[in-house]
């Protein structure tokens, strides 16, 4: 179901091992939820995102599992 705003950013994060683009994007996450969007994360660990997003309205939901040994094909 839409947001009644309208407003919706969606973050996604698979590739890091640590949870550093998790913890940047926190402030930016609670500034965009104060002007009226919607935030969803799709992320790798996602019980590590909703403990750390728990004082936050967001909705976190879990990256598909991948292979640890990626080659770029670039």
């Amino acid at each position: 179901m839409p947001h009644p705003s309208g407003k919706m950013v969606l973050y996604t994060w698979e590739w890091g091992a640590g949870n550093g683009h998790l913890r940047r994007f926190l402030p930016i996450a609670a500034a965009l939820q104060n002007a009226g969007y919607e935030i969803t994360l799709i992320v790798r660990d996602a019980s590590r995102a909703q403990a750390m997003y728990s004082h936050l309205n967001v909705r976190v939901l879990p990256t598909p599992a991948l292979p640890m040994n990626r080659q770029s094909t670039c």
